[in-house]
């Protein structure tokens, strides 16, 4: 029994202090207000002057070296800013991070990420008997308060803090934070386990003040053993201050602070919306990362948005979505941003080969989400992947090599798209459009399946023309493998005058729509397909050259080989092209 008391005892003495820091830096933050010494900022900067505060406070105590440090951020994505370590190493060598504002208010995904971040660290740090302190501060309000994410969300604070390991704040700044939804959000947790309390929008500092206090005094406490059920660790009155009132404990800091606890009761004033509602049009200024930008004149509307020019940039143009579709893009968008393909006819040749966004545009005033900012490409002079292939591909017009050149250069982008995890899915002829040079660009590209950090992103549509006779698809994988079916119906195509590989005549052929003519012919080219035959029209099949006429065959005979990848199609044309050359 001895011993075992020693045990804990000891093990107390070599304990730490572990908090996980949930910080909203969502487009609202970039608002003005006063700070601590009066002066207008915006709450971004008064956030990153309080972490700074934080870390030289707490770093340069005899505490930090029993003191670890983990913070995530939420701001239209969640970021792990800093991976769990101790304070005295990495925020000390290197500063802490340097927080940036944008996008919605994703809270959910930044607490469940956070504390299963803050459990795996206990468990390979063998810490599962220390306290860990939890401090969530937001201004807004979350994109989810109802449906399974939030009940998830809510249910694992109720389970992490069950056992009295963990205390839960969840603190309101200014007046647009929605403290009855954080009073909801840990609705089920014990008293002793939560505080809720309300910040005016100039206590950032203060907050992390208060923080750093309750820190040191369960630094101090690290070395006692708890022998009874008993709150010792001091980090509720620290950062509450003294209760006289045993029934109110959801509690607030003490002056300057001066507002009294706020338990959920009231409604927030305002909401900070994951997109903006607001309607744009030309002359109207938006926000790209941390610059201005005028609309300029409309290029195109599509059932989705519209692309507008940027006045006084020959560069770039501005997607602006329709206020119906910006909540299903938002996301999507922001992880096409961090995982762009890499566009080696741009590199190589100085011409856009695939349309991708490349920064977020918002509302300059709320931060929200409005579209994208993505290069621009001179298109009006090119033609879809299917005109150019009847009008300009003729074989009694042109040599084989720019037949073989146009389809060389659309493999080219559906290896970049597939290299970078993503997929096309929306093979639509209308998105490929092709220069009188014969070099393809990819519009559209917000369509595709996209694959984010932790999330993939669905095919907003498909297209039958191009789908395979098994369908489509929602895994990647699945997706990639309709591309490869769709990339060999592009370039049968372009080889053959605009003519689909399945249609076909004979006793047994189909008549219908693509996808019925997909799924019930028969690779009419291929000599074992007896009863299909080619088009009476068609160019003569046997004409192209054998290694492509294998390549066809793997797609759409031979499945059970492997359609081919778009590398083989690539290496395949090219060397027909530099044959030709020679």
């Amino acid at each position: 029994m001895r011993l075992a008391m020693n045990s804990v005892t000891e093990r107390r003495r070599e304990g730490r202090v572990l908090n996980l820091f949930l910080l909203d830096t969502s487009g609202s933050m970039r608002r003005d207000a006063k700070d601590y010494e009066g002066r207008e900022r915006q709450l971004i900067d008064q956030l990153n002057d309080g972490l700074e505060y934080f870390t030289k406070e707490i770093g340069g105590s005899e505490d930090a070296e029993r003191v670890d440090i983990g913070l995530v951020s939420f701001g239209g994505e969640v970021t792990m800013e800093k991976d769990f370590q101790p304070i005295n190493i990495s925020w000390m060598e290197d500063g802490p991070p340097t927080l940036s504002a944008g996008g919605h208010t994703p809270m959910c995904e930044a607490v469940v990420r956070g504390l299963n971040n803050l459990e795996s660290y206990m468990v390979e740090t063998d810490r599962t008997q220390e306290r860990a302190l939890v401090w969530l501060l937001t201004d807004g309000k979350p994109n989810e308060t109802e449906g399974s994410k939030w009940e998830k969300t809510k249910r694992k604070i109720e389970h992490r803090t069950e056992d009295d390991d963990l205390t839960f704040y969840a603190v309101g700044l200014g007046e647009k934070a929605d403290m009855e939804t954080l009073g909801d959000l840990v609705a089920g947790v014990d008293d002793e386990n939560k505080s809720v309390f309300h910040l005016e929008e100039g206590q950032t500092r203060e907050f992390f003040m208060r923080a750093s206090e309750s820190i040191k005094q369960n630094s101090e406490n690290i070395g006692k053993p708890d022998y009874d059920d008993d709150r010792t660790d001091g980090s509720y009155d620290t950062i509450c201050g003294d209760t006289t009132d045993d029934d109110d404990q959801s509690g607030s800091f003490d002056d300057p602070f001066g507002d009294t606890a706020d338990d959920g009761s009231e409604k927030s004033q305002s909401e900070n919306s994951a997109v903006s509602d607001r309607e744009v049009t030309e002359g109207d200024d938006v926000r790209v990362a941390t610059s201005a930008a005028t609309i300029g004149p409309e290029i195109d509307t599509g059932s989705e948005g519209t692309v507008y020019r940027i006045q006084g940039n020959s560069d770039s143009v501005l997607k602006i979505f329709n206020k119906q579709t910006r909540e299903e893009k938002i996301d999507k968008v922001r992880a096409m941003i961090k995982n762009p393909p890499i566009d080696s006819t741009y590199e190589e040749e100085r011409i856009r080969s695939i349309i991708w966004p490349q920064e977020i545009a918002e509302d300059p005033s709320t931060g929200a989400f409005l579209g994208y900012k993505m290069p621009y490409r001179d298109l009006e002079q090119t033609k879809s992947a299917l005109e150019y292939a009847v009008t300009e591909l003729k074989w009694d017009e042109n040599a084989a090599q720019e037949r073989y050149r146009v389809a060389h250069n659309l493999a080219l982008v559906v290896k970049a798209i597939h290299e970078q995890g993503h997929a096309i899915g929306d093979f639509n002829h209308d998105n490929i459009l092709v220069d009188e040079d014969g070099f393809v660009t990819l519009i559209d590209c917000d369509r595709f399946l996209i694959h984010g950090e932790t999330t993939i992103y669905p095919v907003d549509t498909f297209v039958p023309r191009y789908m395979p006779p098994e369908g489509g698809g929602s895994s990647k994988e699945e997706v990639q493998e309709l591309d490869r079916f769709g990339l060999g119906v592009h370039i049968f195509q372009f080889l053959m005058e605009g003519f689909h590989p399945f249609i076909a005549q004979g006793p047994m052929a189909a008549n219908g729509s693509f996808g019925e003519l997909i799924r019930k012919n028969q690779f009419p080219y291929h000599a074992e397909n007896t009863g299909f035959q080619p088009h009476d029209d068609a160019p003569n099949y046997e004409k192209l050259p054998a290694d492509i006429r294998e390549l066809f065959e793997n797609c759409f005979a031979e499945i059970s080989w492997g359609r081919p990848e778009p590398g083989y199609w690539i290496k395949t044309l090219n060397d027909l092209i530099t044959e030709d050359k020679d």
